[in-house]
């Protein structure tokens, strides 16, 4: 292992014990940095194109606020579904199911009901 490697090892391994409190500080606290918020806009497009048409805006934000962002929704997520306040007709939003299973839920509805007339 050389040295750079070494030190990214050490540095993933150590810098939970820094970043945590500071996002359980801002979960105490009910306060989302500002400079979280913040978005950088960029215009992408194809290079050389000239077209003002084939240029799309991209917003970049801070990576603090994208992992506190993800930490909540799985906070949040973890309650919702600990407590039984999911239906388990609810398709959209939730993992491991899409409209192919909302599809399928309503065939197997429809068939149910054909047999029985």
């Amino acid at each position: 292992m050389t040295k750079s490697q070494a030190k990214n090892k050490s540095l993933v391994q150590n810098l939970p014990r820094y970043i945590t409190p500071i996002y359980n500080g801002r979960l105490k606290e009910s306060k989302f940095s500002k400079r979280w918020k913040t978005a950088l806009i960029i215009k992408q497009g194809k290079e050389g194109c000239k077209e003002v048409n084939k240029f799309r805006p991209i917003s970049l934000l801070e990576i603090g606020g994208k992992v506190l962002e993800q930490v909540m929704i799985n906070i949040i997520n973890h309650y919702v579904y600990s407590n039984g306040y999911m239906k388990e007709n609810q398709y959209g939003f939730r993992p491991h199911k899409s409209s192919i299973d909302a599809a399928m839920a309503i065939k197997n509805f429809v068939e149910r009901g054909l047999e029985r007339t």
